[in-house]
């Protein structure tokens, strides 16, 4: 036998270096076999404590789970921090040996739960020196799912679904159920569940479980589940018949509509009268095709409880329809003729059946054409026999439909004989004076009995009339001047046979006993001086003997006189000295049966000489006025610095130009200096305008001028033939003050005037007339300085009177007085920017501005009716650049545009200056 001694460490053993150990001998026998263990265990009195972990339970409603640790000895330094912990987090509770740990997991997945060596230690001060067994676990953090079942049930009653969830809950409701047209119950628990759905109406019936409305036994809360639907019905189907299409001899079709889908209607299902069927379609729509039996009513309809919907309903009975079946042809029956034999032949034609296609073109006829009339079954047929001898009427088969479409049967004819030989009448042409009565022989083809003065057409006269058998004679008395007539229409007598007669030729003659009249018209409405006026003369009817010498002319005379008979043009030589007056005195021609005409009328064709020229008069006063306020000087810069120095300047434009020469006021005697002019074409107009001012004032203090001034000005206008010059003056006074430590300024000016003008309203002559004028102005402008940009405000109001005199112009012609007044006032802001340039001896300067602009311009006499396109409010934008050379020179490109906010007046340019400064 060997022996063999093996010691292993035990719990509860003898304390070495801190530890206690147990032991533990094996004694083995010979063969590797046990044959006899021996255990030796020693364990000291104070032995280390020890841990046991339960087993977890849960989890609860909250997903937490539990685990029961007891401790071999009472503790009191065991805490939470003594655990190890995997995939969780821990509450620990309880005291001595016994306590309760709560684990929250942290993640899916596993969780691990122990206690290691050494953690606590019990009243002796022993620690564990034997980890704790590890206590593991897979948590639940998987939400519930919900399936539902296909809904079961009659499609007209309650719906039943068995709704399974993965996994038990505690807390599905019925509540939780998404319904759509029904109510609900729920039954059952733990995974399983039956809902009884009630439907609300016909229609559609759905039921699914929304996420989140339950939860399971950790709390997860559930997916949405899937939708399960059905119909629900509980209606009767209900039929609709269209109305019947087809011939009305033929089949007739109709389209039965249900309001449900069958599966069991049929042709058996319906209901007919008259006519066998024919049923094609399925589902909701049908087309059933009738077979009439016999001439007469076709009925179709469907009775009720025939058929059944999915549902099992039977329908309700559907309306009837019916037609009319008729395959029989119509028949024609026409009696005999009835009426003179020299006269037109009348028929009454009766149809067994109503046509709505029987016309005359299914007449046939012999020797006649024909109207025919009536409608339905009644008709009558008029012939006109086409020449003398046998008439016939009869209608053939099949030219004629009745409402079926069925083609008529043959008809019986008819028969007459016809004479229808008229007697003619020729009248001879009329003899007699033209302006006494007149005769015509009458002629008749044949003997008459009862022709008589009844039978003539007379017009414009009264007649007797005498002679017997063929021939007579007809005494015409006019009634009046004009055209006289005379025929004999057809039918007014008969012959022997009593056919009535043709209609005869128609003779004519005039008849005139009244003198002849004349009128006299032009179209001209007014000459302006010696014009030459085209003047008609028309007479109620051809004369002779009329030349110039009979025209009467006031202020003009006659210069030929063309034309003859009833027409003449006579051409008239207006002085231009008042209105010119023409007529034709009495007597003047004769007519060609001696009567002498009467006097004519009087047309006036108006002096438009004294309107030219005061319209001519007015424009070219307004444009001065106009240009008087433009080319007032800046008296501003007397005070603001930029009065300086003096300079010349000229700026060119495609429509014209002008040119500006401005002083620098002596600053001892404040003499100052300007001139400028301008010159504009446009269209035919040329204008030219020269502007000179000369002024002086006195220093009434820094911020303050008084001063006068007198200005002169030359206009020349040309238009066509017509001109104007005029010359004149304005003096007054001015001032100038400036609001003190600020750079805002005033000026205001106040000048009376006078011109002296040359106008040639038409390039004949030339008159003088004079004007009396004033001009007031007020001017505000001020400097806002931002670095190299200055902002200059400004608001200007201008008001000017330019009064003409009454003259008397060269043709003898009074020229009324007449005047314009302008109102003008502007209000803008304009800007000045230096641009830095690299050559400090040449600047660049931008400018620009806009201005608010309203204007009114009023006048007297014909100046009333001058006004300009501008009146009003508009707005006027400009923008420039100035660049200034090393030698004080300066070069400006400018450009504005006026108009801004008005549909009827614009005006724009673009100019190019050159200014010296000296």
């Amino acid at each position: 036998m060997q022996l063999s001694f093996q010691a292993t460490q035990l719990p509860g053993g003898e304390a070495i270096d801190g530890n206690r150990y147990a032991y533990r001998a094996e004694i083995t026998g010979d063969g590797g076999a046990t044959a006899t263990t021996v255990a030796v265990n020693q364990t000291l009195i104070n032995a280390a404590p020890t841990v046991t972990l339960g087993s977890p339970s849960g989890p609860d409603g909250s997903g937490k789970y539990t685990v029961i640790a007891t401790l071999s000895e009472s503790s009191t330094d065991f805490t939470v921090g003594d655990l190890s912990l995997t995939n969780a987090t821990a509450t620990l509770s309880g005291s001595g040996s016994s306590y309760t740990i709560v684990l929250t997991q942290t993640a899916v997945g596993s969780v691990k739960l122990s206690v290691p060596k050494g953690a606590f230690t019990d009243s002796a001060g022993l620690g564990n020196w034997v980890p704790s067994s590890e206590v593991e676990f897979d948590g639940d953090t998987t939400a519930p799912t919900v399936s539902i079942a296909a809904f079961t049930g009659a499609v007209n009653s309650n719906k039943t679904a068995v709704i399974t969830l993965s996994e038990a809950s505690s807390n599905f409701a019925v509540g939780d159920l998404t319904l759509t047209n029904a109510t609900a119950t729920l039954a059952g628990s733990g995974t399983s569940y039956t809902a009884v759905l009630t439907p609300s109406s016909d229609g559609e019936v759905k039921l699914s479980v929304g996420a989140g409305t339950f939860t399971d036994a950790v709390g997860n809360g559930n997916t949405v589940s899937n939708e399960v639907t059905t119909t629900y019905d509980t209606t009767a189907p209900t039929v609709s018949i269209g109305a019947f299409t087809g011939a009305a001899n033929g089949n007739k079709t109709a389209v039965i509509t249900l309001s449900e889908v069958s599966n069991n209607f049929a042709v058996g299902d319906l209901t007919l009268t008259n006519a066998a069927a024919t049923l094609s379609g399925s589902g909701t729509s049908y087309t059933a095709v009738l077979t009439p039996s016999s001439d007469g009513e076709v009925k179709l309809s469907v009775a009720a409880n025939t058929f059944t919907d999915a549902a099992g309903y039977d329908n309700s009975a559907s309306n009837e329809v019916s037609s009319t079946y008729d395959s029989t042809a119509p028949t024609v029956s026409i009696a005999a003729f009835t009426g003179a034999a020299n006269g037109n032949q009348t028929a009454v034609i009766t149809l067994s059946e109503a046509s709505t296609d029987f016309a005359v073109g299914d007449l046939t006829l012999t020797n006649a054409t024909a109207t025919l009339s009536g409608s339905g079954t009644s008709y009558t047929a008029v012939l006109t026999p086409s020449s003398d001898g046998e008439v016939k009427l009869s209608v053939a088969a099949g030219t004629f439909t009745d409402g079926a479409g069925n083609a008529n049967a043959v008809s019986n004819e008819v028969t007459v004989g016809y004479d229808s030989t008229a007697p003619t009448v020729s009248i001879a042409a009329f003899t007699g004076a033209a302006n006494g009565t007149k005769t015509a022989v009458i002629t008749l083809s044949e003997a008459s009995s009862d022709f008589a003065v009844g039978d003539l057409t007379l017009t414009n006269a009264a007649a007797t009339l005498s002679g017997s058998g063929t021939s007579y004679t007809a005494l015409l008395t006019p009634s009046s001047d004009g055209e006289v007539k005379l025929s004999v229409a057809a039918g007014t007598f008969t012959d022997g046979a009593g056919n009535a007669n043709a209609a005869s030729n128609e003779v004519t003659t005039t008849y005139d006993a009244s003198a002849p009249s004349v009128s006299v018209s032009t179209s001209a409405t007014s000459v302006s001086g010696a014009e030459t006026i085209n003047v008609v003369v028309t007479f109620s009817e051809a004369v002779t003997g009329f030349d110039a010498s009979d025209i009467a002319v006031t202020n003009g005379s006659v210069s030929t006189v063309s034309g003859s008979g009833a027409a003449y043009v006579a051409q008239i030589m207006a002085t231009g000295s008042g209105n010119t007056a023409v007529s034709v005195p009495a007597a003047a021609a004769i007519d060609s049966a001696g009567n002498s005409s009467t006097a004519s009328n009087t047309v006036t064709i108006q002096n438009a000489t004294v309107e030219k020229t005061q319209k001519a008069i007015a424009q070219f006063v307004q444009s001065r006025a106009t240009q008087l306020v433009s080319s007032q000087p800046n008296l501003s810069r007397f005070l603001s610095g930029g009065g300086g120095s003096g300079g010349f300047d000229m700026a060119v434009t495609q429509a014209g130009g002008n040119f500006h020469f401005v002083s620098s006021p002596d600053t001892n005697n404040g003499l100052w200096l300007r001139l400028n002019g301008t010159w504009t074409n446009e269209n035919t107009s040329k204008t030219e305008y020269f502007f000179g001012a000369l002024g002086r004032h006195i220093t009434v203090s820094p911020n303050l001028l008084i001063g006068g001034m007198v200005e002169f000005d030359h206009v020349r206008q040309e238009d066509g033939v017509s001109t104007l010059d005029g010359q004149g003056w304005l003096a007054g006074l001015y001032m100038v003050t400036r609001v003190p430590n600020h750079p805002l300024f005033i000026d205001g000016r106040l000048l009376y005037g006078q011109t002296t003008n040359d106008v040639s309203p038409l390039g004949t002559y030339t008159d003088r007339f004079d004007t009396e004028r004033w001009l007031a102005q007020v001017n505000v402008s001020g400097e806002l300085e931002y670095g190299a940009t200055t902002l200059i405000p400004s608001v200007q109001v201008s008001y000017t009177t330019d009064d003409q005199a009454t003259y008397t112009d060269a043709l003898g012609n009074l020229i009324p007085s007449q005047g314009v007044e302008i109102w003008q006032a502007a209000i803008g802001i304009d800007f000045s920017h230096q641009v830095a340039l690299q050559n400090s001896d040449t600047s660049l300067e931008l400018t620009g501005g806009i201005a608010a602009i309203g204007s009114s311009t009023r006048g007297t006499g014909n100046a009333a009716s001058v006004a300009t396109s501008y009146d009003g409010t508009r707005a006027r934008l400009k923008m420039g650049a100035n660049y200034t050379m090393e030698n004080g020179a300066r070069l400006s490109l400018d450009t504005f545009y006026d108009g801004i906010g008005v549909a009827d007046y614009e005006s724009y340019s673009l100019q190019l200056g050159f200014n010296w400064l000296f």
